[in-house]
């Protein structure tokens, strides 16, 4: 469905609807250089012969690659994260959640839609009936936020895909 609308509306980047850069996610590739360093390997205890990829466009993910890339998501199978979610947060594990409310691909709707009907954990009844809170910067809305206990969910205003890059 998010293909057709995409298509229909003149292929905007999914990672952001505002723009139709192809390169908004830039920050992948700076990304894929500082993991493939050797000193970033040896840190990590990665093997040395092992290359890292950021995000592969289209189906390429699902064929060998040229040269180093090996056979992306073979075998994938989706698997829901709430399970590990609610061990964590019953761990006493402080989570951070957030969601550019631009991005159709990991969007807010789906990951608030996980946190109040999926997620197992103590303190479901509390989260589900705290409240969200909007915040502001320079006076002006920024997003919204909602926390109970170990778990805050973050939603940021005008942010696609790669928030922490804005």
């Amino acid at each position: 469905m998010m293909w057709g609308i995409l298509q229909a509306s003149g292929h905007p980047n999914e990672y952001d609807i505002t723009t139709f850069d192809a390169n908004v996610d830039q920050v992948t590739f700076t990304s894929e250089a500082f993991y493939n360093m050797e000193e970033v390997k040896t840190a990590l205890h990665a093997p040395e012969d092992h290359f890292w990829h950021g995000c592969q466009w289209g189906e390429g993910r699902r064929h060998l690659m040229q040269q180093h890339r090996q056979l992306y998501m073979d075998e994938d199978k989706p698997l829901s994260m709430a399970p590990y979610i609610g061990e964590l947060l019953d761990a006493d594990i402080p989570l951070l959640l957030y969601n550019g409310d631009r991005d159709m691909t990991t969007n807010m709707v789906g990951t608030e839609l996980v946190l109040n009907e999926r997620l197992e954990w103590k303190g479901k009844d509390q989260w589900l009936n705290a409240p969200r809170g909007l915040w502001k910067t320079n006076g002006y809305p920024s997003g919204w936020a909602k926390e109970f206990g170990n778990l805050k969910f973050t939603v940021i205003y005008n942010s696609g895909h790669m928030v922490p890059y804005k």
